[in-house]
């Protein structure tokens, strides 16, 4: 089973409280959590903060996780994971909701859905 890392937004910072690995911060706006088999980077942007795991040598699989903050119907996604990727979605008070997938490519997902709203989307 992977390590399991939690991430906590606060404006204007990213909390990164990692279970056991190390964190290191680069320059910029780039925090890498380093592990044996694996680094999670995460890179705070304007609209979303993106998470992607990187497949070590002991494996795992690449995810990212997209925070759509304005309310909408329609969300574009470019995950950049190379494979047509499962689709998990939420809303801010975490109910599961279900829409249209359609993959517009291997790195990006178009999610459409009955009404507006603003939530997550968790691309494994």
């Amino acid at each position: 089973m992977p390590d399991q890392i939690t991430i906590q937004p606060v404006q204007p910072q990213v909390v990164i409280q990692p279970v056991q690995p190390e964190v290191v911060v680069k320059g910029g706006d780039e925090i890498v959590v380093q592990q044996s088999t694996s680094n999670v980077t995460v890179r705070p942007t304007t609209t979303t903060l993106v998470v992607s795991t990187g497949a070590g040598a002991g494996g795992g699989d690449k995810n990212f996780v997209y925070q759509q903050q304005a309310s909408s119907a329609t969300w574009t996604i470019a995950h950049n994971l190379e494979k047509y990727c499962a689709v998990t979605v939420v809303d801010t008070a975490l109910n599961e909701v279900l829409g249209d997938v359609i993959y517009l490519d291997r790195n990006t997902v178009q999610l459409k859905f009955s009404a507006p709203f603003s939530g997550e989307a968790f691309c494994n």
